[in-house]
C-alpha cells in the first residue's frame, strides 16, 4: 500500500478517537455535571495521548504526533471539566 494511504488512514483513525470526547465535553458544558465520569479514566486517557504524541514524535510519525495531539488537547479539556465541576 502506498504511504500517503497508509497515513490517510492514520490520520481519519487519529481523528476519530480524538472527537470521540467532543460530545461529552458539549454534554459536560451544558450541564456541568460530570459524576459519571471516571476520574481515573480521564487521566489514565490524558496520559496515554501524551505517551502516543512522544512516541509519535520519537519514530517520526506525523500522523501519530498530530491526531493524538489533538486527542490529548481533547481530554485535557475533558480531565479539566471534570476537576472544575466535581468541586
Amino acid at each position: 500500500m502506498e504511504k500517503y494511504l497508509v497515513d490517510l488512514i492514520g490520520y481519519i483513525a487519529g481523528v476519530l478517537v480524538a472527537i470521540t470526547m467532543v460530545p461529552q465535553i458539549i454534554l459536560s458544558l451544558k450541564t456541568k455535571n460530570v459524576t459519571g465520569l471516571s476520574l481515573g479514566m480521564l487521566v489514565i486517557f490524558f496520559l496515554s495521548m501524551v505517551l502516543w504524541v512522544v512516541y509519535g514524535y520519537k519514530i517520526g510519525s506525523y500522523p501519530l504526533m498530530l491526531t493524538n495531539g489533538l486527542a490529548t488537547l481533547v481530554s485535557g479539556v475533558q480531565l479539566y471539566l471534570k476537576l472544575r465541576y466535581s468541586r
